[in-house]
C-alpha cells in the first residue's frame, strides 16, 4: 500500500481544500481598493519611492495571516484528515499494515503541509498576477515589482509561512487527543488566544504571533541585519513549536495505537 499516494488522494478530495482558495479574494479586494478607491490616501505609508507589487503581496499576506483565514480553513483539513479518521476507525485499515505506526503520522505530516504550500504559492501566483493586471502607478501605487524594501516584506513572508506550517501540524496532532469539532475549535482558539496572551509577560515570548508582530512592528525596514534577527527568531520559535508537536505527536501514537 503506497500510503502516501493514498493520503495525498483524500487530501486533493476534500472540499475545504478547494474552498481554502477563498482567500484569494483578498488580493482582489486590495488591489480593487488600491486602485479604485481612496484607500492609497488613507494608509500610513511614509516610505520614499511609492508601494511596490512586492509591498502590496506582503500586504496581502500579511492581513490573510492576521485575519485567520488560513488558520481556519486548515484547522479543518488538519482536523478531517486525523481526528475525524481516529473517531470513523479509518486509521485500521492502515495500522495492521505499517511496519511503523509513526508512519501515519510522518504521512499526514508531510501531505498537509505540502497541501498548504500548494495552498501558499498558488495564493501568491495569484495575488501577483491580480496586482499586476490592475495596480497603475498614481505616485503612491507603482508598478515596479521589488523596491529598497522588499528584503524586509519577503522576510516578513516567510515567517508568516512557517508559523502556518506550525499551526498546521500542531493542528493535526491536537487530533490525537480530541475530537473533531474539539479539535477545530481547541486550535482556533489558540490563534486567536495569542491577541489576549501578547499581554502576559513571558508567555507571550513563547507564542509565534508575538514575534511576527515584532517584525510587522518595525521600521527601520533597509536594516536587513535587525529584519533578519526578527524573522529567525519567529522562525525558530515556530520550528520549535513544530518539533514538540511532532514529538508529542509520536509518543501519543507509540502508547494508545500499538
Amino acid at each position: 500500500m503506497n500510503l502516501l499516494k493514498v493520503e495525498r488522494y483524500k487530501n486533493y478530495h476534500r472540499t475545504e481544500f478547494y474552498l481554502s482558495f477563498i482567500t484569494l479574494l483578498i488580493p482582489l479586494i486590495f488591489a480593487y481598493s488600491m486602485v479604485y478607491t481612496d484607500m492609497p490616501q488613507q494608509m500610513d505609508y511614509d516610505k520614499p519611492g511609492g508601494i511596490s507589487i512586492f509591498t502590496m503581496l506582503s500586504t496581502c499576506l500579511g492581513m490573510a495571516s492576521s485575519i485567520g483565514i488560513f488558520h481556519i480553513f486548515y484547522s479543518v483539513i488538519a482536523a478531517n484528515s486525523m481526528a475525524y479518521e481516529l473517531e470513523n476507525g479509518y486509521y485500521m485499515m492502515y495500522f495492521p499494515k505499517l511496519p511503523s505506526k509513526t508512519k501515519l503520522l510522518r504521512t499526514k505530516q508531510r501531505v498537509i503541509t505540502e497541501s498548504l504550500i500548494i495552498s501558499l504559492v498558488v495564493f501568491i501566483v495569484m495575488a501577483i498576477l491580480i496586482l499586476k493586471i490592475l495596480v497603475k502607478d498614481n505616485g503612491i501605487i507603482t508598478t515596479k515589482f521589488f523596491d529598497q524594501y522588499s528584503f524586509y516584506m519577503g522576510m516578513s513572508m516567510l515567517a508568516i509561512v512557517f508559523e502556518l506550517i506550525a499551526f498546521v501540524n500542531l493542528t493535526l496532532v491536537l487530533g490525537l487527543f480530541f475530537r473533531t469539532l474539539q479539535t477545530i475549535i481547541i486550535s482556533v482558539a489558540l490563534f486567536y488566544g495569542q491577541i489576549i496572551g501578547a499581554s502576559i509577560p513571558l508567555i507571550k515570548y513563547l507564542m509565534p504571533k508575538h514575534h511576527l508582530q515584532n517584525i510587522l512592528d518595525f521600521k527601520d525596514w533597509t536594516n536587513h541585519s535587525q529584519v533578519l534577527n526578527l524573522t529567525l527568531v519567529s522562525i525558530g520559535i515556530s520550528v520549535t513549536i513544530l518539533l514538540v508537536a511532532t514529538y508529542i505527536g509520536h509518543k501519543k501514537v507509540k502508547n494508545d495505537y500499538i
